[in-house]
This record gives structure tokens, C-alpha cells and sequence, in this order.
């Protein structure tokens, strides 16, 4: 994504400390490391804030969910709502899904069931 929009900065938001130390170091050697920025947060905390970091959810433009958070289209759906009540108007969201035998490692999300509205 950083190679197709040489503008763009990533900011990499995971509940997992570990998980975002390997991603920065896995920046710093691709060379992205001063156009991405980390913070440990959980999304599916349900304050306007969001997390140990104070995550200003509304600066975002776009937001790509994982196809790990929430492990079924019911929890996928509520992490959802409290995600677009956090971003501001007009802020997209890109929620990752599994397909076929994908679906042995990361939860299906029903695609037909994913529809929010602010």
C-alpha cells in the first residue's frame, strides 16, 4: 500500500504488544519505518478514546479490520458498531473475511450480515 500511495502513512493499531514489536521491526528493515506509526490498542473497546494509547479514531480515513478480529459474523458485527461510532463521517472500513479452506485458520464473516450505518 505505501509503495502505490507514496503520500500515505500507516498507522498499525494491534490489542498485541508482542505481535506490534515484530511489525516495527519488520518496518524499519523494509524501509517504511518513518512513514508507519504503533499503538497497542484494542478496538473493540467501546470508548470513544480506545485504548492504553488514547487512539483518535477520527483522524483515520481508512480503516482495514483484520480478518482475526472477531471470531464470528455476531462479534465481527458488535466490534463493528462501536468502531464506526468512534471514526468520523465519511471514514471508510475494510473488514477482512476468509473464503473456502481459509476459513480452517480465521473466522468467516457472513459478508450479508456486515452492514452498518451511522
Amino acid at each position: 500500500m505505501l509503495d502505490i500511495f507514496p503520500s500515505a502513512h500507516v498507522h498499525n493499531i494491534d490489542r498485541d504488544a508482542s505481535a506490534l514489536s515484530i511489525s516495527q521491526q519488520l518496518s524499519v528493515k523494509l524501509g517504511y519505518a518513518d512513514r508507519m506509526s504503533f499503538s497497542c490498542t484494542d478496538v473493540s473497546d467501546q470508548g470513544k478514546g480506545g485504548g492504553e494509547e488514547g487512539t483518535d479514531w477520527g483522524e483515520f480515513d481508512v480503516v482495514f479490520l483484520a480478518a482475526l478480529v472477531g471470531m464470528d459474523t455476531s462479534s465481527k458485527q458488535t466490534i463493528l458498531e462501536g468502531l464506526v461510532r468512534k471514526l468520523r463521517p465519511g471514514a471508510l472500513v475494510v473488514a477482512r473475511s476468509a473464503k473456502g479452506l481459509r476459513g480452517v485458520l480465521y473466522p468467516v464473516s457472513d459478508r450479508c450480515g456486515l452492514w452498518i450505518s451511522y
